[in-house]
């Protein structure tokens, strides 16, 4: 099975979703911050293997898909609290 643009996208809509959760899990509990960093490993090993596989990939693209808008997502966790 070959890999397509409807494939990136979910995987994008995945990752980002769990870079939410991992750093609103690191936030709530201060002192075990790793979920961000399994999440990031994650992230960078499958942008690796898609570039791999595809070399019309755009990794600048998936970025930009999958990354959250950290100091909004800070200040509705402190707006939780």
């Amino acid at each position: 099975m070959t890999i397509s643009k409807k494939h990136y996208i979910k995987f994008a809509e995945i990752l980002k979703k769990e870079f939410e959760d991992a750093y609103i899990v690191d936030e709530l509990c201060k002192e075990n911050q790793k979920a961000t960093a399994i999440i990031a490993n994650i992230y960078w090993r499958l942008t690796d293997y898609f570039e791999s596989e595809n070399p019309d990939f755009n990794r600048d693209v998936f970025e930009k898909a999958t990354t959250i808008n950290y100091e909004q997502l800070k200040k509705d966790i402190n707006n939780w609290r």
